[in-house]
């Protein structure tokens, strides 16, 4: 974190020390270890903890003083630029001058209360647009009815998906049995984006004519106020698509499986897509991301929670052979090499990669770096470990077990 090549520059000597006292103080903190020197040999991951967890504190601060009716902040004397990772240009600069900070090039004006305007808000995108529509018919009228019950700092983004038996899917074998209709009704009613997963990365040429998933397409194109969207793979259904029903907004799937940064940054520049989900294994390449401009951080849409095994050399095949069964080949299906691979799912396990992003990375590392979308993955789930998803990403502690009541209580609901 503290190379000795920095690009941060601290614009004040005196606020030096101030800095290098809250980085080892935070660190400290947080169980981890800083040499006085040079500390290269952090892992990204660490990195990226100590300097979100140094601007909240900072945040927290000026806050106090504006609450106290000091408008000024006094931390540092003056401009200091406030580094955020390891190789990172920083994102947050405060200032003397009296009722703004500047979040990068952009200035931030204080609400009445003098308090800072949160520019924090973290959009899900959750999996079972199709497969868990019954879970969702319960779930978003509570969201909505009851936002006490939840973390004010996230909404939901989006719900994506795919129907059984549908040609252009991709990611997982798909068996959602809800009526399309009802779907898009629920969606459109809730004002809450749909995602067709549309991400088979094998499509040709006759498989565009497909009537039902060009029946989906007419169907979700302009179904409400708020746009929907395409999650593909295929260049080639992305330009069937754009050219038939432009209404969309399209993702680039996780099943590109992009782990060269050099091959994100490649995708994120594409101005056809509105978002790109890298493979998880990038989600701790902090420095590269945090270095990002951010109109392109503003396409950077995480997996959260993926229980993959992080050295899994063949994901990409796994995703082909769905591919392939969706199409309706007859082909063996793929042998997973994961050690792990006869426990199936496990949250708790997912909670142990070294890709997994929890709530308090994202309110500490990745809001305050200037990312603002996490997808959730869970499409071959039960609707009950879906459900705790819901739970520990969205729903404040002391009313889980209130949420979790109203959902197993609906009576039209089948959990397992």
């Amino acid at each position: 974190m503290a190379s000795n090549n920095s690009n941060n520059q601290i614009n004040v000597p005196e606020a030096r020390e101030a800095m290098r006292n809250m980085k080892h103080e935070v660190a400290n903190e947080l169980g981890i270890t800083l040499n006085q020197g040079y500390n290269g040999n952090l892992s990204s991951k660490d990195a990226g903890h100590i300097g979100g967890n140094m601007v909240k504190k900072m945040i927290e601060a000026q806050e106090r003083q504006m609450s106290g009716g000091n408008r000024y902040l006094s931390i540092f004397p003056t401009a200091v630029l406030c580094p955020g990772f390891s190789g990172a240009k920083g994102f947050f600069i405060y200032t003397r001058c009296p009722g703004m900070v500047y979040w990068k090039s952009r200035t931030v004006p204080m609400r009445p209360n003098n308090r800072v305007i949160a520019m924090r808000t973290a959009c899900y995108h959750l999996p079972g647009l199709f497969e868990f529509h019954e879970l969702y018919r319960a779930f978003l009228p509570l969201f909505r009815a009851h936002r006490e019950y939840f973390y004010d700092w996230c909404e939901i983004g989006s719900i994506y998906g795919a129907p059984a038996d549908c040609l252009w899917g991709g990611g997982r074998v798909g068996f959602g049995e809800a009526r399309p209709g009802e779907v898009a009704a629920l969606m459109r009613d809730c004002g809450v984006s749909a995602r067709l997963t549309f991400s088979n990365s094998l499509l040709r040429e006759e498989h565009l004519r497909d009537r039902k998933c060009n029946a989906l397409c007419d169907l979700f194109e302009n179904s409400g106020a708020v746009a929907n969207g395409v999650i593909l793979c295929s260049d080639l259904l992305l330009d069937h698509l754009r050219r038939r029903y432009p209404g969309f907004y399209f993702v680039s799937s996780t099943t590109k499986v992009l782990t060269d940064f050099a091959q994100l940054e490649a995708e994120l520049k594409r101005p056809e897509f509105r978002f790109v989900v890298p493979d998880f294994r990038l989600n701790w390449a902090i420095d590269r991301l945090c270095a990002l401009p951010d109109d392109l951080k503003q396409k950077v849409e995480f997996l959260c929670n993926e229980c993959c095994w992080f050295d899994c050399p063949d994901r990409k095949a796994c995703y082909e052979n769905v591919s392939r069964k969706n199409l309706g080949e007859d082909c063996a299906d793929h042998v997973c090499a994961s050690p792990n691979a006869k426990r199936g799912y496990r949250f708790s396990d997912a909670m142990q990669n070294p890709g997994f992003i929890g709530i308090g990375d994202i309110q500490e590392v990745y809001l305050p770096g200037g990312f603002s979308h996490f997808k959730i993955e869970g499409r071959s789930l039960g609707s009950a470990i879906v459900l705790e998803f819901l739970l520990y990403y969205m729903t404040k502690p002391e009313h889980q077990l209130r949420v979790r009541e109203e959902i197993y209580l609906d009576s039209s609901l089948d959990l397992f």
